[in-house]
């Protein structure tokens, strides 16, 4: 495997283990990934050195914002999953109706595209 991949999977593990009421849901990879690889881009060593911690905690304030959004009990809640990919399908059909009109013809479900959106 990959250590790119052994890092976020650890960086996931931890987070699990610290946030027992949460747990790990599937996504939270899609969100931790890109976070994890922006540190480890950096040119000078000592940022590559700290990138897990650092991703670690960045990965970990933002869920205390957008946690509900994983928690299954809340997804049809006006804070869960749900409520957020309706809010985005409307936005999108207000801001752009040619791509939103060409993802409702091919009958694309937002939950494939609409994750890293929001």
């Amino acid at each position: 495997m990959c250590i790119y991949l052994q890092v976020v999977e650890r960086i996931l593990f931890v987070h699990t283990k610290v946030h027992k009421g949460l747990g790990y849901i599937q996504g939270m990879n899609e969100v931790c990934g890109p976070i994890y690889y922006v540190f480890a881009s950096q040119s000078d060593k000592e940022s590559q050195e700290f990138a897990e911690a650092d991703a670690f905690f960045c990965f970990s304030s933002l869920m205390v914002e957008i946690g509900d959004k994983f928690n299954k009990a809340l997804d049809s809640s006006p804070t869960g999953y749900k409520s957020a990919l309706d809010q985005m399908m409307n936005l999108l059909q207000r801001k752009d109706k040619a791509l939103y009109n060409d993802l409702v013809r091919k009958d694309v479900d937002p939950q494939y595209f609409g994750f890293r959106w929001i």
